[in-house]
């Protein structure tokens, strides 16, 4: 990478590179092969039934209650995710390993080949020969326990038909990885589609926009904070006069890629502050115990609104801050955070609306440090869109299930404002933004009432 740019001629690997072996004794497993895939599919069904079966057993009834609303949600729109499995299923470009083994790593965290490690590629209907295209990489949610790549079908539906690339990556879940895991297969999975997106699917690696939803905005928000943060207390670190930042609760992340790589940053439904939201949580049938695992004990630590405001009040230039002052005096401040739009349902019962409202107001006041003082701040643009009356699911499902795209329309105007390549306006009228046929508009009312998200 130069000034910010990706060199894909140089840093693209072949398969034989990025699809990994795994010894065991004098035999070698194969993990891209098919068989390999779906037994890790298996075995993850498997263990989650297990752990389910569990919590039902020795769980609250709040758990037991979200269980039976969460069944009533799936029945009642079965037709539409019908409809979603088929289009999933027939499209060619699925299961494709991400995984890249970093022999240099000193972490602790497990390092192997993952059933979980792959991603799918949606590509543009109708493109010209050689076109580059931009590229979305969305993040699936599912309370780090359910996500699955299969549940970003729907957003190809929508964008794939308008010029665009969508990527969506596969990362590992509970019972399967902690958070920091998961960070790690996200940060892995964006230097793979950097390094391979251009030569092998013909995307634009220069216009990449990364969205998330629910679970999956907490871990890209984590991803680009991690990163973010690195690189302020490495200028720090440089600067003369400062006194050395501790970094021993940082994430490894060897990734070469930075955040201001993106062209933009779309969080949508996040829950950005653990913190906060730990009791809520458990009233709404999700285990302390599982929070607990998932977090290791540290809900700080992977709380974005509470990184931020650390990394807010190390950087604050006060009489008393002298590494902050020090570092304004020798230039070293620039942007390391994309320009973010926050997005959220006013009517989320399962991450309340104001925790997006207290991200955003963390992430401004993040980005204004000595505005008019010095023009490189933090974030170079950060917005909020609120969608009156719609819930933690609604902008995914309900709402484009029955032909209301308005999340997808949001994210295409986002990428048009921040990509290149994006001449033509959102068309609702294709038949694939359509109401799906299979499924009744009162089917969607009562899935609704019983969405226990």
């Amino acid at each position: 990478m130069r000034d910010g740019h990706i060199n894909t001629h140089s840093t693209t690997r072949s398969a034989a590179d990025t699809h990994p072996k795994l010894s065991s004794g004098k035999e070698e497993i194969d993990t891209t092969s098919p068989v390999y895939a779906w037994a890790g599919r298996i075995n993850l069904v498997l263990s989650m039934v297990w752990k389910c079966f569990y919590l039902l057993i020795t769980g609250s009834w709040t758990w037991i209650n979200m269980s039976g609303r969460l069944f009533l949600f799936v029945l009642f729109l079965l037709p539409g995710f019908l409809v979603m499995l088929h289009y999933y299923l027939t499209h060619p470009h699925r299961d494709i390993c991400y995984y890249i083994e970093n022999k240099s790593s000193t972490s602790d965290m497990t390092t192997s080949c993952s059933s979980r490690h792959y991603l799918d590629i949606y590509l543009p209907t109708h493109r010209k020969k050689g076109e580059k295209c931009p590229v979305v990489i969305f993040l699936t949610g599912g309370a780090w326990i359910i996500g699955y790549k299969m549940w970003g079908a729907l957003m190809g539906r929508a964008l794939c038909p308008h010029g665009m690339i969508l990527v969506i990556p596969d990362y590992r879940n509970f019972p399967g990885a902690n958070v920091e895991e998961m960070i790690a297969d996200v940060d892995m999975a964006i230097q793979y589609i950097m390094m391979n997106i251009a030569e092998e699917w013909g995307g634009d690696p220069d216009n990449i926009v990364l969205v998330g939803q629910s679970a999956g905005a907490h871990l890209a928000t984590m991803v680009c904070l991690n990163k973010a943060a690195a690189e302020l207390r490495a200028n720090l670190e440089r600067s003369p006069g400062v006194t050395s930042q501790s970094t021993e609760d940082a994430p490894l992340l060897t990734s070469w890629w930075k955040p201001t790589d993106l062209r933009g940053f779309i969080p949508v439904s996040g829950p950005f502050n653990i913190v906060d939201l730990y009791e809520h949580f458990q009233k709404r049938g999700l285990d302390h115990r599982i929070l607990d695992w998932i977090f290791q004990s540290n809900l700080k630590k992977y709380s974005p609104t509470i990184v931020l405001d650390q990394l807010r009040a190390l950087l604050s230039p006060t009489e008393k801050n002298h590494n902050a002052k020090s570092l304004l005096q020798n230039g070293k401040r620039q942007h390391c955070f994309p320009p973010t739009t926050i997005i959220h349902g006013a009517n989320d019962t399962t991450v309340p609306c104001r925790i997006s409202h207290d991200f955003y107001r963390s992430l401004q006041l993040m980005s204004t440090i000595n505005q008019g003082i010095d023009q490189s701040n933090f974030c170079a643009e950060v917005d909020l869109i609120v969608y009156e009356s719609m819930t933690h699911t609604d902008p995914i499902l309900e709402k484009p299930f029955a032909g209301d795209q308005q999340l997808h329309r949001d994210i295409y105007k986002l990428c048009q404002k921040w990509c290149t390549g994006l001449d033509k306006e959102f068309d609702e009228t294709i038949p694939s933004c359509q109401r799906v046929a299979a499924l009744p508009q009162v089917f969607i009312d009562i899935a609704r009432m019983c969405n226990p998200f």
